[in-house]
């Protein structure tokens, strides 16, 4: 349960910075350098969270 919290919450984040970038865009304004760099290593996080995730899922299913 743990694992699923942890890629929740970094989706979350990664879903807000992703949201702040389409606003930029849709204000025809262009996005900050800090701001696609966020994303990038949100990203990052959000997958390595999602890959903890499901190899504890499998861990779990071989038990």
């Amino acid at each position: 349960m743990r694992k699923l919290e942890e890629r929740n919450q970094t989706e979350q984040k990664l879903d807000n910075l992703k949201s702040s970038r389409k606003r930029y865009w849709e204000d025809n304004e262009p996005v900050p350098d800090e701001l696609k760099e966020l994303i990038k290593t949100k990203q990052d996080e959000y997958d390595k969270a999602h890959t903890g995730y499901e190899r504890s899922k499998l861990d779990i299913q071989n038990l």
